[in-house]
């Protein structure tokens, strides 16, 4: 059982007292949430206290909270953070111990982007958060889930694929993408002309730490006790030349 220390661990100047005050009540929450099972809502809760007032506690706690639903890849990256960043001896082993098992779990995302799909003003987005050009052709960490890669440019008609990315790594290859100009009368507006279909890729699951909380606190450490974590498939492009043509959906 891992004990969690309670008190906070840093002073707050006067301007810094509301939103230290907000954060403590979210933190709080959280634990509540945590102590009653509800580690989704939890989440929420952490996440909100961390950017209001950033405290390792928190932090921690948060890490925690995502290892327990297996978003392996978040708490892994942020276990390392704290790992790299704390002071407190304990909690830096805790953090590595955690790192180094979720390490076996994780999977990765490789979006695949060859020479020729590389046009001017090309931006690939993952679930609506862009991923930057030094991460393309490379396989990169990401949590068990649904994901919706897009792909746009000026002039070009928006290529979309949705997947499933659970218990193996997966690659996801970018097309060239198609300049509104090539598309020919009567075949609808350039966006529409891509036809994305979801089919799942992968069955599993991630697992997520068994750990286990009991009541703890958002700061460093100081004060009142002590612890460790204290405070689818195919797009097809119907019509479009050099396009691999209809995608069966039987």
């Amino acid at each position: 059982m891992i004990m969690l220390v309670t008190s906070r661990a840093h002073a707050e100047e006067p301007d810094e007292a509301v939103s230290s005050a907000e954060a403590e009540a979210l933190f709080k929450e959280g634990k509540r949430l945590m102590d009653e099972g509800e580690t989704a809502k939890a989440c929420v809760k952490f996440e909100a206290s961390d950017r209001l007032d950033p405290l390792e506690g928190a932090k921690m706690n948060l890490a925690l909270c995502w290892d327990k639903l297996g978003k392996t890849a978040s708490a892994w990256a942020l276990y390392t953070t704290i790992a790299k960043t704390t002071k407190k001896p304990d909690r830096r082993a805790a953090a590595k111990q955690r790192v180094k098992a979720l390490e076996e779990e994780l999977v990765r995302l490789t979006l695949e982007v060859p020479e020729a799909s590389e046009i001017d003003g090309l931006e690939i987005t993952r679930n609506d958060v862009v991923v930057e050009s030094a991460q393309w052709n490379q396989p990169v960490p990401v949590d068990p889930d649904d994901y919706t890669i897009t792909a746009r440019a000026a002039g070009h008609a928006e290529w979309t694929k949705r997947i499933k990315v659970k218990a193996k790594d997966k690659v996801v290859a970018i097309p060239k993408l198609v300049k509104l100009e090539e598309i020919g009368p009567g075949e609808g507006p350039g966006p529409a002309r891509y036809r994305t279909l979801s089919i799942g890729l992968v069955a599993g699951g991630g697992g997520a730490g068994g750990n286990r909380v009991a009541g703890c606190g958002r700061g460093a450490g100081g004060g009142g006790g002590g612890g460790l974590w204290g405070g689818g498939g195919g797009a097809a492009w119907p019509g479009v030349p050099g396009s691999e043509g209809p995608v069966p959906t039987g």
